[in-house]
């Protein structure tokens, strides 16, 4: 009896999409750190400048690390709202999951995160009848 298989595949998408996003933001930050940024020639950059330069695709990596944990919760998600009656906790989380990674890996996570946010919505709202009758289906 599964009556909220709508919102569980668009969570189990969103989280999907998200897991090849977040990889994907968090090779690319790994693939900038193995540059060295002290060799490239014609770089007429300060130190100080450098530095920075490397702290932010640290934070790269560290943000697309955070938003893989996200994803992968969001999978783990789908699989729990079929099993529970009362999901409307699992809206708020799903919302808030949803939105947050938008800060993290920018536009790179607007389909899941929309996918997401819409999962949680059709949890909040929409009600469904469960039949008295086990054998309705």
């Amino acid at each position: 009896m599964n009556l909220r298989k709508t919102e569980s595949i668009l969570t189990l998408i969103s989280g999907i999409i998200g897991v090849l996003v977040s990889g994907l933001a968090l090779l690319g930050g790994m693939v900038l750190s193995t540059v060295d940024l002290d060799t490239l020639p014609d770089m007429e950059a300060t130190p100080e400048e450098l530095e920075l330069v490397k702290v932010f695709i640290g934070s790269i990596k560290v943000l697309a690390g955070f938003a893989l944990v996200i994803a992968i919760v969001l999978i783990v998600l789908s699989f729990m709202i079929k099993k529970n009656k009362n999901t409307t906790v699992y809206g708020i989380i799903m919302i808030i999951l949803g939105i947050v990674p938008f800060f993290m890996v920018s536009f790179l996570w607007a389909v899941s995160g929309i996918l997401a946010v819409i999962a949680g919505i059709m949890l909040l709202t929409r009600k469904v009848e469960i039949p008295e009758d086990p054998m309705a289906f």
